[in-house]
C-alpha cells in the first residue's frame, strides 16, 4: 500500500490509498513536517477530500480547528527559532 504526505500546500492530511485522514494520531511525523516547514499555502483539508467548500461554513469547524492549531505551531516554532521569515 502506497503512503503519501502531503505537506506541500498546508494541507496536513496523510493519504494512504484513496482515503484521508488527520495527522492527530502521528505525532512524530506531524512534528517532523511542522519543523521543517518554511512556506504554507493555507488551504484547509479534510478528511474526505483535499479542501473545505468553505472553512467559513459550521460544517467545517472541525477542520478549520485542527489546520489553526498545526499552523500556530508552525508559526511559534518559527518565532522561537528566531527565523526571521515565514511565509
Amino acid at each position: 500500500m502506497s503512503q503519501e504526505f502531503d505537506f506541500s500546500a498546508g494541507n496536513l492530511v496523510y493519504a494512504e490509498a484513496q482515503y484521508e485522514r488527520y495527522l492527530a494520531d502521528q505525532p512524530e511525523a506531524l512534528a517532523a513536517a511542522i519543523g521543517r516547514t518554511d512556506h504554507v499555502h493555507a488551504r484547509v483539508g479534510h478528511d474526505q477530500g483535499s479542501q473545505a467548500t468553505d472553512y467559513r461554513m459550521p460544517e467545517w469547524r472541525d477542520a478549520l480547528e485542527a489546520h489553526l492549531d498545526i499552523w500556530d505551531r508552525i508559526a511559534a516554532l518559527a518565532d522561537a527559532e528566531g527565523r526571521e521569515r515565514l511565509t
